[in-house]
């Protein structure tokens, strides 16, 4: 518990009311990008490492299945 010493009830009154008046924050949605999206479940990542593996030696894949249907 947090105390505060306040010499008037002016002052206590003042605090009191904007404590009162305080509005939570609304949470912003911060949308994931496409990386952290197919990172986030195993059978994706394991695809996604696969699709890098692939570019990185050149085997000339011109399209895969990244995401699960």
């Amino acid at each position: 518990m947090l105390r505060l010493a306040l010499a008037t009830n002016r002052g206590k009154r003042t605090i009191l009311s904007f404590l009162r008046n305080l509005k939570p924050q609304k949470k912003r949605f911060v949308p994931m990008d496409t990386t952290e999206y197919l990172m986030s479940s195993p059978e994706n990542r394991d695809r996604l490492l696969k699709a890098i593996d692939d570019v990185k030696n050149g085997r000339n894949i011109i399209y895969r299945d990244l995401i699960e249907p």
